[in-house]
């Protein structure tokens, strides 16, 4: 599942509706994309308080970091699947990953809500 703007964040909630921990995790880091691509422009634009440039900045470089670990274990565990499926590994290596996969994603939602916060307050 991919987030393809930000009209898709605003009218649905894609990891809501993801089925799988790698929906859910591709979501999440996809809506996480999409909010700090809508904050660039905020950043730079002088005309927007000092205060709430900074406050997205914050929020990003909280964010950023835990969205990239969430993609990175993403990616470990749909390779993991793969070699799974054709062979390579044995299936005990997919619950763990799994639950790296979820803790990632708990830890990234709050730090994104900050940044979907923060890069609303100036879009309404």
């Amino acid at each position: 599942m991919l987030v393809t703007g930000c009209a898709a964040v605003r009218s649905a909630n894609p990891v809501a509706s993801a089925e799988t921990t790698e929906q859910r995790a591709y979501a999440l880091y996809g809506t996480f994309v999409v909010f700090e691509e809508r904050a660039v422009p905020i950043v730079r634009n002088r005309a927007v308080h000092l205060s709430v440039r900074r406050a997205i900045q914050k929020a990003d470089r909280i964010a950023k970091p835990l969205a990239d670990e969430l993609y990175r274990f993403t990616i470990d565990l749909s390779r993991a699947r793969r070699a799974v499926a054709k062979g390579g590994q044995p299936s005990e290596v997919i619950p763990p990953l799994i639950s790296q996969v979820e803790r990632s994603i708990i830890r990234l939602k709050p730090a994104l809500k900050a940044l979907q916060s923060a890069v609303e307050k100036v879009s309404e």
